[in-house]
Formats: C-alpha cells, structure tokens, sequence
C-alpha cells in the first residue's frame, strides 16, 4: 500500500506560501511522492519520451561530419579553381593588376603601335591576314599544339614567343633546349636597353643569336636563325609590377615596336576545340582509374550507411516504476546539488522545509514572511532575533563545513521550536532501501508533509 498522492489544494496552497516568504522551493522538495498507478484497461503503447539534444546529435554525428565535410572539400575545391580576382590575367593585354601588361601596351599605343587584342585562335590569323604585325604569343597553359603555333609564325612578319613550352621548341626549334632560370642580367650589345629582369634562360645552337647570357649559362632572349621569331623567357619585363625595374620598359619597346602593327594574342580554354578538341568523346576522354576510384567511393558510401544506419532491433516499451519514495528523490537531488557545488541552492531548500514547519508549530498564517517567522521563533525561545534570521536567511554557506554547520543549526532550531511546543521530532529518513516500505506507511508522515 502506498502513500496517497498530495490533493492539489494543498499543493497550491504551499506554493503560494512560499512565494509570499520570497522562497522558490524545488520540486523534489517542494511535494511528496506520488503515486502512479497503470490503467489495466489501457494496453501498453510505445515509448512516448522525448529524445535529448545530446542523444539527438549523437545518432546524428556520423553524417552530421560528412556533410561538413563534403561541404569544405567543395569549398576547397571552389576556391583553388576559381580564379583570384585579385591577382588578375597574367600578361593580360587590358589587366592593371600586378601581373598584368596594361602599362607596357599602354606605353606603346603612346608611341604610335596599334596594339590589337586577339580574343581566339581565328581571331589571331584574322588580325595577322593584314600584313606588318608582330604576334606576342603568351600560351602559359599550352592550349595550342605545335602545328597551329606554326601557322601563326608563318602569317606573321615577326614573332614573340613568350615562355614557350618543350613540345613547341622541339617541334619548330630542334637545337633549341631550355637551360633553367637565370637572375638579373647586364651589358647586352644586342639591344639598346643595358639590363633586363631573369627569367628562363634558353641554349641554342652557333647559328642562333642570343641576348642577355652566355652560351653555356643559356639566353633570357633567343633568336633562332632566321631572325624572324625571338624566344623570350624573361616575361617579367612585360609585366606591370616589374615594368619600371631596371631597363625593361626599354627592352619591351625595342621588341616589340619594330612594326606598326602588334597582335596580342594569350590562348584560352575556347581554342582546345579548334586545336583538335573536336571528335573525342567523353569515354576517350575520361582517364582509365576514373571508373575503379568512383566504384570505390560508391561502395564505401554504402557501406558506411549499412555501418552507422543499421538499428540494434525492436524498440521495447519499459513501464517506469509505479512508486518514487520522497528518501529517494531527496537523495539523489542531495546528489546533484553535491556534484554541481550548489551549497546555497540546497541550503535554501532545507531552510523552506524548516521555516514552513516553524510557521506551522507556532501557528502562524499561511503568508507570514520570512522576518515574522524568525522573529516569532526567537521570541519563542528566547534568542536574538538576528542570531535566528542569520540561521533562516543571512548566511551563506562558504564552503562544505559551512553547509553543514548551517543545516545543523537549522535542526537544533527546528527541535527547540518543536520541544517549546511539545511536537514530536520527526524520524530521520531511511539509510537502507528494507526501511523505506516501513518509513513510507508511517502515519506520522501525512502531517510532516504539511
């Protein structure tokens, strides 16, 4: 047999007593235990209990980091791809920035070079078609083969070649073989300018006409024989950081000023079609380890999903326990005021507990306040009033031995208001879990509850 729950009434009643002392009592303090009886008539239903935040997160963290992470290797990706706004075109003909070549066109559209910009591969032959042009061919990426490099020379009066790559120098310059970087170089007769930025250096053959270097170190500008093409491999003079140094503004306008005409042409991406793009497909153009690493991503995906998506079996409905002794919960709240430190929270609790029951032995109204409960208990007994309050309400504890000397007071007070008014003490709760069926049928509790 169980303790009958609190009627509602005297719930109420309390709670507005001690909001009116100034006191918030806590729940587990604030009530008995009540009793929670199954309907026999109503069939047992799934478990209905609502899921914390951390078990939430914690059936979710798996794909919660591989979201995120997904998320920032296409992050990464997009910003190793895209292009920096900041650093602009490199050698761009119309870019200010930097590693642009605005100021060396600028420059020689001062001087009278109609410096005309080829946007594509077309485009370049077009402008070239008309006659006395010099073509400055800056293909960094190599998007044109050699084959449509040398139609380019070929319709051109002269040509620059700025950097060019291993197949294009093998296929239209045999004895022409790259010799590494070399730094700052000075006193060339070959040009009017005295010293030039480094760059690459290019080894040709004794027919060949070399500037700024030596036979063996190389040239950062080599002239095949012929004397119609010049292989530049100091692109730095060119650029808009660097045109002011030395004497590159000089070089540049010697090279590339010796016609009225100068076509400006940087390959892009839209001339792989014409440069023999078309007619491969898409299989041709996948590489072979493609499909495996794919088929390898796809069963790991699965896999994981199989891994943290399986479920452990049926979920089971477990009835909670019908019975809550007041000894337990007091305990455990005991505990957690314990190991979150909270030594004035769970003094506050034992001093509503006393003060309500002082209130009650000495017959004082449901709204008395704190200061007339303690005034009246030392009037009772005969002590100071402030010495009374101090227990009550005053002090704070400071420390464990401060929590204990502070709840010891309270029961010596409690006593001594009890044996003033001839009340019996109340029995000390159960230590065991065999005392707490005696404790809970003692009928001495229905009163130590109010």
């Amino acid at each position: 047999m169980s303790t009958p729950p609190v009627p509602e009434g005297r719930r109420a009643r309390r709670a507005a007593r001690e909001a009116a002392r100034g006191f918030a009592a806590p729940a587990a303090f604030s009530a008995a235990p009540t009793a929670v009886a199954p309907d026999p008539d109503t069939p047992p239903g799934p478990d209905s209990s609502t899921p914390t935040v951390r078990a939430a997160l914690r059936r979710t963290a798996f794909w919660i980091i591989v979201v995120l992470g997904g998320l920032l290797v296409i992050a990464a990706t997009l910003s190793l791809t895209r292009p920096d706004a900041s650093r602009g075109t490199r050698l761009g003909a119309e870019d200010s920035s930097p590693g642009g070549s605005r100021a060396v066109v600028q420059v020689l559209r001062d001087r009278g070079v109609d410096v005309q910009i080829a946007t594509d591969y077309d485009a370049a032959r077009e402008l070239l078609a008309r006659g006395g042009s010099t073509l400055l061919l800056a293909d960094e990426n190599r998007y044109l083969n050699a084959e449509r490099v040398e139609r380019l020379l070929g319709e051109a009066d002269r040509s620059v070649l700025v950097e060019p790559g291993f197949l294009v120098l093998d296929a239209l310059f045999p004895g022409v073989t790259m010799a590494g970087t070399l730094g700052e170089q000075t006193a060339s007769a070959c040009t009017r300018a005295t010293s030039i930025s480094g760059g690459n250096a290019y080894r040709g053959t004794p027919a060949d006409t070399g500037c700024f270097g030596d036979p063996d170190t190389g040239y950062l500008l080599l002239t095949p024989a012929g004397g119609r093409t010049a292989l530049l491999g100091a692109s730095a003079i060119l650029q808009n950081e660097s045109i002011a140094d030395h004497e590159n503004a000089a070089f540049a306008l010697g090279l590339l000023g010796s016609t009225p005409r100068l076509v400006w042409y940087q390959p892009t991406t839209a001339d792989l079609e014409v440069t023999g793009g078309a007619g491969v497909s898409a299989a041709e153009a996948t590489p072979v380890w493609l499909t495996s690493v794919l088929g390898l991503i796809l069963l790991t995906a699965l896999g994981a999903m199989a891994w943290r998506g399986r479920r452990f079996g049926a979920l089971v409905a477990e009835d909670l326990p019908v019975i809550v002794p007041a000894a337990e919960t007091m305990r455990g709240r005991a505990r957690l005021y314990q190991s979150l430190g909270a030594r004035e929270r769970a003094l506050d609790a034992l001093r509503i507990g006393t003060i309500d029951r002082i209130a009650s032995a000495l017959g004082l109204p449901r709204h008395a306040t704190v200061t007339e409960v303690s005034a009246a208990a030392a009037d009772r007994l005969g002590r100071p009033r402030a010495e009374v309050h101090a227990i009550l309400f005053d002090t704070l504890p400071r420390g464990e031995r401060d929590l204990m000397a502070g709840s010891a007071a309270l029961s010596a007070l409690e006593a001594a208001i009890n044996a003033s008014v001839q009340i019996a003490p109340p029995r000390p709760l159960p230590r065991h879990r065999s005392e707490v069926d005696s404790y809970d049928h003692d009928p001495r509790r229905e009163y130590r509850a109010r």
